[in-house]
């Protein structure tokens, strides 16, 4: 968690946790759905993107290591992605909302307004410089608009795969 203020003392501007982020219908990805089969193939998704994630991290990578490389570690809205720890797959590894497209990834704010609000009257001296900002990642994991899962205090990797193949309807 970062604070809250800009390079200038004056408090940033974010959205608050959740705000204007929307998932859209996507049954038209089969390794997104929630059924038994999928999570199977989810899961070796996950196992081999942790093998390719390995593999590029060599001393002196050819270029085109190197670019699938950055590629992986800047994913971008769009993008199929994974969280890092769900590569090593810990007991208790959240392999169903680790894993899905990137729906935003953003700075706002770490708490609500109103808890905002309620902080400052317990500490009148608080200062827009104290409030406290995060990096939030926004990953839709299963084929309803509705499966949205906010993630903070993580990373993510692109997979390198498309995820609207040619000829798609999106």
């Amino acid at each position: 968690m970062t604070s809250a203020a800009t390079p200038d003392g004056k408090g940033a501007d974010f959205k608050l946790p959740r705000q204007d982020v929307t998932g859209t219908d996507r049954s038209d990805l089969s390794y997104l759905s929630l059924a038994e089969p999928a999570l199977g193939a989810r899961a070796a998704l996950i196992a081999m993107a942790a093998q390719l994630r390995t593999a590029c991290e060599v001393a002196d990578p050819a270029p085109a290591v190197q670019r699938m490389y950055e590629r992986m570690i800047a994913p971008r809205p769009g993008d199929l992605v994974v969280e890092l720890s769900a590569l090593s797959a810990f007991p208790g590894a959240d392999l169903v909302t680790a894993f899905g497209i990137l729906v935003e990834h953003r700075q706002e704010w770490a708490t609500t307004d109103e808890h905002w609000h309620a902080e400052r009257l317990r500490d009148p001296a608080m200062t827009a410089r104290d409030r406290v900002s995060e990096d939030a990642w926004y990953i839709q994991y299963g084929p309803a608009a509705e499966d949205l899962c906010r993630w903070v205090n993580c990373t993510f990797m692109a997979l390198p795969i498309p995820v609207n193949p040619p000829g798609s309807a999106h």
